[in-house]
């Protein structure tokens, strides 16, 4: 896997994903990202894209790195702790499977949005109840006004 995400030319940002980072940065939001991969993967990811860099990011964490995955809070939890934030009315869980949503519902973050362009159906998302479901990242702005 680690030379899939390394190498694979068909390895690419989600389409929109930098243009929202930029977005939210540019409003002095803090962008911290999860992944159900190990950090050695999610580090390999981050650094192909050069999203520290870029200055696009400021944290991110894999799911070997806390004591559970998704659908538990560890993740979050521990990034909000690394971040300074210890209010999750401040964050906003934006991910692509019923995990995702079960994972920030179970944080208790004030947005948790889902987004149609995984593997997941919008039906078996929005069974999981999201605060908010959209198809697109561009439509984040409207929610996160």
């Amino acid at each position: 896997m680690l030379d899939f995400y390394d190498s694979y030319a068909s390895v690419k940002p989600m389409t929109g994903a930098e243009d929202i980072f930029h977005y939210l940065k540019e409003r002095g939001v803090r962008i911290v990202l999860n992944t159900g991969f190990s950090h050695v993967i999610a580090e390999s990811i981050v650094s192909r894209f050069q999203w520290m860099e870029k200055g696009l990011i400021d944290d991110y964490i894999g799911s070997d790195e806390v004591e559970m995955g998704r659908p538990y809070a560890f993740m979050i939890k521990e990034l909000m702790q690394r971040n300074g934030i210890d209010n999750p009315q401040l964050v906003a869980k934006i991910g692509d499977t019923t995990v995702d949503v079960e994972e920030g519902i179970n944080a208790g973050c004030k947005y948790v949005i889902a987004v149609t362009t995984g593997v997941c159906s919008e039906v078996d998302l929005l069974e999981k109840n999201p605060t908010h479901i959209i198809h697109h990242l561009s439509e984040l702005p409207a929610i996160l006004q």
